[in-house]
């Protein structure tokens, strides 16, 4: 005789889960990396050279000048600068090309002409030689070169001294007066500077 085995469900059995599963959160991707275009700065161009151009008068005249204020009791000066422009942005080539152009002028011997003497108001006292034309024509033409419209040439004055004070100038007339001679002068020259 057998036995026949029954199964009794139990009481405290947990009923079957119908929930739905709990989502599971997707796992943020990293980001990926992006390839940056280099930057590409354009080079900074070379500043523009400033220049300056000078009208030079000989060395044997700046000297004899110089000889004239010392006999009036005047400190010597750079008697050889006649001229100077105002400082102008160019490109050097041009510049140069400006300097060989007026230096190949074909200028006449400078020849000094009578005293000069003026006296503007209380305080300021000139006095120098006039001289020739060709330094107001190579002043002209230094000025057409270089586009200066606002600026015209000066009376060709050979000046021994400026503001010379009131007590030194009868000094300096008598010195122009008594060691002038008519010589003529070679050697006017047009000169470059850069800044």
């Amino acid at each position: 005789m057998s036995d026949d085995l029954r199964y009794e469900p139990l009481d405290d059995a947990l009923p079957p889960d119908e929930s739905e599963p709990a989502p599971v959160k997707p796992v943020p991707s990293r980001p990926t990396a992006r390839t940056v275009p280099p930057i590409i700065t354009k080079p900074t161009p070379p500043p523009v050279p400033r220049h300056t151009f000078s009208i030079r008068l000989p060395a044997s005249l700046a000297e004899r000048i110089n000889m004239v204020r010392h006999a009036a009791g005047l400190e010597p000066i750079d008697a050889a600068l006649w001229y100077r422009s105002p400082a102008l942005e160019m490109e050097s080539t041009r510049a140069t090309q400006i300097t060989a152009d007026l230096a190949a002028r074909r200028l006449v011997p400078l020849t000094l002409g009578k005293v000069y003497a003026a006296v503007h108001g209380a305080a300021e006292f000139n006095a120098g030689w006039h001289g020739g034309d060709a330094l107001a024509a190579l002043q002209q033409a230094l000025i057409a070169a270089l586009a200066l419209p606002d600026q015209t040439a000066m009376e060709p004055l050979i000046l021994a001294g400026v503001n010379v004070p009131a007590e030194r100038f009868p000094y300096l007339i008598a010195a122009l007066q008594r060691d002038f001679t008519p010589t003529a002068y070679d050697g006017v020259s047009v000169t470059l500077e850069t800044l």
